[in-house]
């Protein structure tokens, strides 16, 4: 991310008139004398030094997030992408009435000088890294512990920018992998439509006017866990972003758009995706975010789907500690040959606590609703339209 920061040093100077009145020797002893000039105004403390990037050193950061969540019709917890039925709580969410851990996390970062090498190695457990590595007929088990893995070439220039090759995660969105970085604690149902992650070249190119260009060249549009593994198609796949920030710090818009053709069992799939995401805020408390996402993946000899995904954020800052999200979203799926679409939906309602800078409490009721039957019962069985669960999480960061 391209980030510019522009300081200011406003100084005052005040002057001052002295009134000197002369008179001669004979009266100055029955002249009253002139008044003292005021002393002048001290300068502003001048402002603390932005210290200086650390190229070359390595940085580590990174968190530990815990859940424990209750599902009211205790269903099955964990997603079953072979019956497309999406669980409980969503993405990463995998297990039910118990304290569980959703992600540990460290960042292990090496920051280039302009015109130097860097690089950063994510290092991940829990059910997060297993949701994004896992899954049935191709699997990269293997690597679960490594979310990303890639080295940095960062351009020299005042306009800067950045080459990257390796493991990274996907630019599409709105949500992201970190909890601690969405307005909710789970995940939408919208974001079961998306790729976790790619491998490949990702090109970022900056500018000073609010615009930043990423383009990236991967093995895999979606399905990366399956192509190169089990199975390759042979073919790469393409994605472009277009950022604007608003330099006002008002707006944002992000467009994502990517192609490609990958092979997740055994028939090439060929997939298009698009995603655009609107951030507005109203005031320092009020944040409004709008998401719609095109999904088309077409199998050679299958059936075509078409998906369009929508979503609704609302986040409010009560005060400093204490903020409540909000969410609607949902997506339409069209299968040729198959006459009812599938309308999968969810509403959720969060209540976060940020007792300082490192801890991050989360309470959360979750409602997930399908115009058919989607959700299992205790047994296994898919036979229930919906779902509703609360969350309790906790993130500590460093």
């Amino acid at each position: 991310m391209f980030e510019k920061i522009n300081g200011r040093l406003i100084g005052a100077t005040t002057l001052c008139g002295v009134a000197i009145s002369l008179a001669s020797v004979a009266f100055a002893d029955t002249t009253p004398a002139a008044p003292a000039a005021p002393a002048p105004a001290a300068a502003p403390a001048a402002a603390p030094a932005t210290p200086p990037p650390a190229y070359g050193k390595l940085t580590v950061s990174g968190l530990f997030d815990g859940y424990y969540q209750y599902g009211f019709s205790k269903g099955k917890s964990a997603p079953d992408l072979n019956t497309g039925d999406p669980g409980v709580g969503g993405a990463y969410n995998l297990t039910q009435a118990t304290p569980s851990l959703a992600l540990a996390e460290a960042n292990l970062t090496i920051l280039p000088s302009p015109g130097g090498f860097g690089g950063k190695a994510t290092l991940g457990a829990g059910s997060t890294a297993e949701s994004v590595n896992v899954v049935p007929g191709g699997s990269e088990a293997r690597y679960a512990n490594f979310l990303q893995l890639y080295g940095t070439y960062a351009f020299s220039g005042a306009a800067g920018g950045s080459l990257d090759l390796g493991k990274f995660y996907t630019p599409f969105g709105y949500e992201v992998t970190e909890s601690n970085q969405n307005f909710n604690y789970t995940r939408s149902t919208t974001y079961q439509l998306l790729p976790f992650y790619h491998t490949g070249l990702r090109l970022t190119l900056p500018s000073e006017k609010g615009f930043t260009l990423i383009g990236f060249l991967v093995n895999s549009l979606e399905d990366s866990a399956y192509e190169g593994v089990s199975n390759k198609s042979g073919k790469l796949a393409g994605i472009g972003q277009l950022t604007y920030a608003d330099p006002a710090g008002k707006y944002t818009i992000v467009e994502s758009y990517g192609g490609g053709t990958n092979k997740p069992v055994n028939s090439d799939v060929k997939n298009t995706l698009s995603d655009t995401d609107f951030t507005y805020s109203f005031t320092s408390a009020d944040t409004l975010g709008l998401n719609y996402t095109y999904s088309d993946s077409d199998p050679t000899g299958g059936n075509k789907t078409v998906s369009n995904g929508y979503g609704i954020y609302y986040k409010h800052q009560l005060n400093p500690i204490n903020a409540i999200a909000l969410r609607y979203d949902g997506y339409t799926a069209k299968t040729d040959n198959v006459s009812q679409q599938y309308k999968p939906y969810d509403i959720t309602a969060t209540y976060e606590i940020k007792s300082s800078s490192q801890w991050l409490t989360r309470l959360e009721y979750r409602y997930d609703g399908a115009n058919v039957n989607t959700y299992t019962d205790s047994n296994g069985n898919i036979n229930k339209e919906n779902e509703s669960l609360v969350v309790a999480s906790e993130v500590y960061t460093f």
